[in-house]
């Protein structure tokens, strides 16, 4: 009879854990026999008591606290600041309307209206717009002033202390960097919205180079653009520019034209190479694309 080889430690230890892993695997697909109830699912009760509790006190949590983190976030996507001000229909522009609480929708049909030649000779007349909710009309109502150019003889007898609204006369050409809010409103189109945003985007830009910056302003459509491009020209372009070698990235980004990566990217390339002499070198960024540079080169400064 021939002798078995002999195993190694090591072999041994192997066959010992294979054995194992084999009677563990038979006795885990035995078990749903040996022990049924394993099988048997737990039974989940669900509390609609506690649960309908719950939900008040949220409710509560959240009328107490509104503006509170616990509050259920609402999207802050194109959010108008309300102001309740004067305004005339038949004048107001498409800001002074979207600040009153009045909807995209319903604002673009009032100016629709007037472009057919429509006018609001009353505040019912305005009611009737499609699309007008009661409520905001309810609130607004009382800020409704209609010119007397636009109401009928025995209103305008009725309204003699209403002082009719001043404006330009046609083929009047005024200069976009000097004209202030009240000199804008008087530009048949521009109403205490647009007069405002003119003014603040100026500002922001430190002055106009083109008329056509004015497309960048917030709800100015491109109609609305060619009704108001031969009422402007712009003489002396005289800008305030950025110090490209000096300002740090807080004081640049601060521009509508730059953003915060490419304001980044110039502080890092200026302490590559030192003192930047043009703007051909902020071509080499990435950051930057022939556009930006384009509308760029009016406000930067390399000195």
């Amino acid at each position: 009879m021939k002798k078995l080889p002999r195993l190694t430690s090591r072999e041994r230890l192997g066959y010992i854990i294979f054995i194992l892993l084999i009677g563990t695997t038979v006795i885990l697909l035995k078990l749903d026999r040996i022990f049924p109830s394993l099988n048997t699912p737990i039974p989940v009760t669900f509390d609609t008591t506690a649960y309908s509790r719950l939900q008040r006190e949220i409710k509560t949590w959240e009328n107490k606290y509104p503006q509170s983190k616990f509050s259920r976030k609402k999207s802050n996507k194109d959010t108008v600041i309300l102001i309740y001000q004067y305004f005339d229909p038949n004048t107001a522009d498409s800001i002074t309307l979207r600040q009153l609480g009045i909807s995209p929708f319903v604002a673009g049909n009032i100016l629709k209206y007037r472009e057919k030649g429509g006018k609001f000779t009353s505040e019912t007349t305005l009611s009737r717009i499609y699309g007008m909710d009661s409520t905001v009309f309810t609130k607004i109502k009382s800020y409704i002033r209609i010119d007397s150019a636009y109401l009928p003889a025995k209103r305008v007898f009725l309204r003699r202390d209403s002082l009719p609204s001043i404006k330009h006369k046609e083929l009047t050409v005024i200069d976009l960097n000097q004209a202030d809010t009240a000199e804008l409103k008087k530009i048949p189109g521009i109403g205490d919205g647009f007069s405002q945003q003119i003014v603040f985007y100026r500002q922001q830009l430190g002055g106009y180079v083109k008329l056509e910056q004015l497309k960048e302003i917030k709800y100015m459509t491109d109609s609305l653009f060619h009704q108001l491009k031969p009422w402007f020209k712009i003489d002396s372009p005289q800008v305030q520019q950025i110090a490209v070698n000096r300002y740090g990235i807080e004081r640049m980004r601060k521009h509508p034209y730059l953003n915060f990566y490419q304001c980044k990217a110039i502080i890092e390339l200026r302490k590559k190479k030192g003192k930047l002499s043009s703007i051909r070198e902020l071509s080499l960024l990435e950051e930057f694309t022939k556009n930006d540079l384009q509308r760029l080169s009016y406000y930067l400064i390399f000195d």
